[in-house]
């Protein structure tokens, strides 16, 4: 699963054309016999000009996990956990 069908749902409440994915922070997280990255950035679109603006960004983290199987450096295909938001934080002015 990519990391644009586990935001659809998110995407699916703004009116933006989604095109690119900002990666701000990759940590990485090594076990005995599993590799976990954490990813965290943001989907940035373009709002439909026909329509009310309802966002055009989506903050999200990612988190995917490596089995090892075999060797040092053998993993299988991750499994990945995504959660996301609109990133509504213009929408507020910190001087009122």
């Amino acid at each position: 699963m990519m990391i644009e069908d586990a935001l659809s749902g998110e995407m699916a409440m703004t009116n933006a054309f989604f095109d690119e994915l900002y990666i701000d922070k990759v940590s990485l997280d090594l076990g005995n016999d599993v590799l976990v990255a954490n990813v965290s950035g943001a989907l940035n679109g373009e709002n439909d000009p026909d329509k009310p603006f309802s966002g055009d960004s989506i903050v999200f983290t990612t988190m995917m996990t490596f089995e090892r199987v075999a060797g040092r450096i053998g993993y299988r295909r991750p499994e990945l956990e995504t959660s996301g938001a609109i990133d509504d934080s213009h929408y507020y002015d910190d001087d009122a």
